[in-house]
Formats: structure tokens, C-alpha cells, sequence
């Protein structure tokens, strides 16, 4: 149990450290704000997101690809978050462009420098977060924590114990920013895999 803590907290350390520097201005060569409706408070899906991202994220460079994608706002229980950030990778120009969308803005961050290879999330994963919202709330018993407060964020990533399997991280936290519930779920198949307290 050790163990696994040690590294949900090393998962949860990467995530947050790629929140923060997603936008550093020595590395933007491109940050562009944009608004897709007057509404400010603008909550969507990870499907949702995802659509809307994926069409900026094309016209940055034709073959981009999702790698990876995490919000930085609770979801509610509809499964929206209000902040989210995607990371599209181009195979042919090894190009990296991480999109932070948040309250309804969204942003393009294009690095200076190629990242020679990065994770291509699966067209068959599941991003469907008010989905998965539900899975987590009844099959990993996160409604326990839903009723005291707190929320969860959520992150697609490689499992940290088999880079070949994509996993869904929702760590569920309070206003303290300490992490009191983890639901780990297949991001391919929605399976259950692991809850942690």
C-alpha cells in the first residue's frame, strides 16, 4: 500500500508540475486566446474538450495527436470540469503543443523546442468523463468522499506500473489540496482497477 501511494503521489506530482508550466513564456512561440461563447463559466466533458481542442489542435499541424489530457478544476457530477489542459503531439514535425481551456478561453502554447516522442492516446479510449465520473462514484466507492466535500480531478495517463496500459486517475481532494481518495479505471475498456485511500 506503501508502494502505491508513493506512486499515485509521484503521478500526482508530474501532472500538477505539467499544470503549472504548460504555459511558460521563455517556451511560448505561439499563446493565442480565443473565446467560444460570451458564457464565462463554461464547463465541458473530457469528450467534449476533446472535440473542440482537436479542432485548434489541427489547424496548428494536420496530424496532431492527443498525448495527453488532465484538468486542473474539480469535475462536477455531471462529469465538466471548467479547466482542462490537452497536449497534442505531431508525429512528422515532432511538435508539441499543449491547449489550456478554462471558463469558457482557450489558449495554444506552442513549444520552441521538438519533443522526439511522446504517448498517442488511443482513438478507442474512453473521454467520456461523466461516464466515468459514475464508475468511480459507484464501483470505486468514491461517493464517500463526494459526500464530505470533496472532488475529484482527473488525468489520462500510462499506468505507472505498465506504460502500455492507458489508465484514468481520479484523485479526489479538498480545498487543502490533500488527496484523500484515488480511482484508478481503464481508460479502454472503464474498467474499475484499483481504489485508493
Amino acid at each position: 500500500m506503501n508502494f502505491l501511494r508513493k506512486i499515485l503521489e509521484i503521478v500526482l506530482l508530474i501532472i500538477l508540475t505539467q499544470i503549472t508550466s504548460a504555459f511558460p513564456e521563455s517556451q511560448n512561440e505561439n499563446t493565442v486566446p480565443k473565446e467560444p461563447s460570451q458564457n464565462s463559466n463554461i464547463s465541458m466533458t473530457g469528450a467534449e474538450v476533446y472535440e473542440f481542442a482537436y479542432a485548434e489542435a489541427i489547424k496548428w499541424k494536420p496530424d496532431a495527436a492527443l498525448s495527453e489530457i488532465s484538468t486542473f478544476s474539480p469535475l462536477d457530477t455531471s462529469g465538466k470540469s471548467a479547466g482542462w489542459t490537452l497536449n497534442f503531439w505531431s508525429p512528422s514535425t515532432k511538435g508539441w503543443n499543449s491547449i489550456m481551456f478554462m471558463n469558457g478561453k482557450i489558449s495554444n502554447s506552442v513549444a520552441q523546442l521538438p519533443v522526439p516522442q511522446a504517448v498517442i492516446i488511443s482513438h478507442n479510449a474512453i473521454l467520456d468523463t461523466y461516464k466515468l465520473y459514475n464508475i468511480a462514484e459507484r464501483e470505486g466507492l468514491a461517493n464517500k468522499s463526494t459526500t464530505q466535500g470533496y472532488r475529484p480531478i482527473a488525468s489520462l495517463i500510462p499506468s505507472p506500473v505498465d506504460n502500455t496500459r492507458l489508465t484514468w486517475y481520479f484523485s479526489y481532494m479538498g480545498g487543502d489540496g490533500r488527496v484523500v481518495h484515488t480511482v484508478i479505471i481503464d481508460a479502454i475498456t472503464g474498467q474499475m482497477m484499483q481504489a485508493i485511500d
